[in-house]
């Protein structure tokens, strides 16, 4: 009976984690065609721990050194779980530009965030909603945000990739 009850909750603990995050419009196919697709994390309509991003930074003073840290951490556990499949990076000039809105992220470095991809004219080919995962356990605010950023990336990561296969 244990095993049967273990087995259900790893069941739908398995789907809940793997529905989190929804292509709501669109296809991601396009991306894995593409030379390059410029990745662009966006804070300024964010709730940080429930406040602003302008507000929170000036509580955490930290905040405006840390930042390009904490998108790197986003960007590159993004490139790492995409693989070949999909050339992210922040570029100039590329094919598709994914454009992601972070919504809030909260006292344990928990985020949610949603995504729009554009084409090279601006067009919006697809939408993602739900794009969210855990921040930290332990440590000071940012280190927890730092974490989440690299959860929420990697992430995104798979979803993109596991997408743009179909």
């Amino acid at each position: 009976m244990k095993k049967l009850i273990l087995s259900l909750l790893l069941v739908v603990a398995t789907i809940s984690s793997a529905s989190a995050q929804l292509l709501v419009e669109g296809s991601l196919t396009p991306l894995r065609k593409a030379d390059r697709v410029n990745l662009k994390i966006d804070f300024s309509e964010a709730m940080i721990h429930g406040m602003s991003e302008s507000a929170f930074a000036k509580y955490e003073t930290d905040w405006d050194v840390d930042k390009p840290v904490i998108v790197g951490y986003f960007l590159s556990e993004t490139r790492q779980k995409c693989g070949d499949l999909i050339n992210l990076g922040t570029y100039e000039n590329a094919e598709y530009e994914i454009r992601v809105n972070v919504i809030s992220i909260n006292e344990k470095g928990n985020y949610v965030c949603e995504a729009d991809v554009y084409d090279a004219e601006g067009k919006v080919i697809a939408k993602i909603k739900d794009i969210s995962a855990k921040g930290g356990h332990f440590g000071t605010k940012l280190n927890l945000i730092k974490d989440g950023a690299r959860h929420t990336g990697a992430a995104f990561g798979k979803f993109l990739k596991n997408r743009a296969k179909r």
